[in-house]
């Protein structure tokens, strides 16, 4: 048991130095805002909902839902991947992987105790129908409490163990992904650029003190923000209900 516990803090994601000075929130929304339409070609919209769901995962802990952001690409080359990499450098605490079981993601939320934001690449490849486990998890997942069973196997012993999967999540993949994950997402089409469109190319050396610059800032404003962000009421149009609203 000590040596699983030794294992668990040391996959442990390290947390974000928060910037030095008060940020104002209009400023640090546009500046993620920018980044978005710099790197990724997107549709009317589609940078504001990124840069806003990134700041969801600095403070996804105080909501009862945290809504999945799902990439979708109806065809190759339309700039999913290069969507995922500038998340994993802008979200709180990301993981990225491109291949992941329900169990494996379960117990990872677990491990980090809901502070991560995973990002799953090619979920067309491995995320099949409504019944899949994975699939079951990003539902639970969605709406803080919800929890789901899976069975841990030590040696010939096999036991049933509630995880709570509460933890933000975006998804990316070519077509469609099961209906009741997609009923939980936020859904930003792509469609490949053409020859006039100005998008730059994301590289890592690049755009790493700069990403770095904002996820420091959006740490320091999420803690100087947070109670206020958390009890404010937001208005909901009446053409929503439901799951949507």
């Amino acid at each position: 048991m000590q040596d699983n516990n030794k294992q668990e803090q040391n996959t442990l994601l390290p947390d974000v130095t928060p910037w030095p000075t008060p940020v104002d929130g209009g400023a640090l929304a546009n500046e993620l805002t920018d980044a978005f339409n710099k790197y990724i070609y997107l549709p009317d919209g589609g940078a504001e909902v990124a840069a806003i769901w990134t700041l969801h995962t600095y403070i996804s802990d105080g909501y009862m839902f945290t809504p999945r952001l799902f990439i979708h690409s109806p065809e190759p080359r339309c700039g999913k991947t290069t969507f995922l990499d500038l998340l994993e450098y802008l979200c709180y605490k990301s993981l990225s992987v491109s291949s992941i079981t329900g169990p494996a993601m379960a117990r990872m939320i677990t491990i980090q105790k809901g502070q991560i934001t995973l990002l799953a690449d090619e979920a067309d490849r491995y995320l099949n129908n409504d019944n899949d486990t994975l699939c079951k998890v990003l539902n639970s997942g969605f709406q803080r409490g919800k929890k789901i069973m899976c069975t841990e196997t030590s040696g010939k012993t096999m036991t049933p163990r509630l995880f709570d999967c509460f933890a933000p999540c975006a998804i990316a993949g070519i077509g469609n992904i099961p209906s009741t994950v997609q009923d939980r997402s936020l859904t930003i089409t792509l469609k490949r650029k053409t020859q006039k469109d100005r998008i730059e190319k994301l590289r890592y050396r690049d755009v790493i003190e700069t990403t770095e610059t904002l996820r420091r800032k959006c740490k320091r404003f999420i803690i100087d923000n947070e109670k206020d962000i958390i009890n404010r009421t937001p208005t909901v149009p009446n053409e929503l209900n439901d799951r949507t609203a």
